[in-house]
């Protein structure tokens, strides 16, 4: 299995099967509001701030005067959209624990590739394994 840091989705788009993979701070992929909880595609970055998609109630028509609606309610959610990666001082996601838990005593070797193991808490990652361990920086 790979345990990975990276949040660009590197190792999916190189091949490797995603139940393979272990996003340890998350993936720019998808993205959760944080108003519903709703979870889809992180959406291309237009300098604005992502809003939530989902439709809500329908449309209320107020009594028009003209042609013109005098009140009408937001037809989406409209709740900030948050890219599922772990910012700063945040805990790692829980599938990490659980995934360490299966793997730490069926590894023979842990290869370590391209980190200088400075960041926590994924640094302390390698020492959770029982097998040996390579580092290659």
């Amino acid at each position: 299995r790979i345990y990975t840091q990276n949040i660009d989705g590197l190792e999916s788009s190189s091949g490797v099967p995603d139940s393979k993979i272990v996003h340890c701070h998350g993936s720019l992929q998808n993205s959760t509001c944080q108003t519903c909880n709703h979870k889809c595609p992180t959406p291309s970055f237009t300098g604005e701030v992502p809003l939530c998609p989902v439709p809500t109630s329908p449309l209320v028509v107020g009594p028009r005067t003209s042609s013109r609606v005098k009140k009408k309610q937001k037809l989406t959610c409209e709740g900030i959209l948050k890219p599922d990666i772990t910012f700063f001082g945040e805990p790692l996601q829980s599938v990490v624990s659980k995934t360490i838990g299966k793997d730490r005593l069926k590894s023979d070797l842990i290869t370590v590739v391209g980190t200088s193991l400075k960041v926590e808490p994924f640094s302390k990652i390698v020492n959770c394994f029982e097998g040996k361990k390579v580092l290659v920086n």
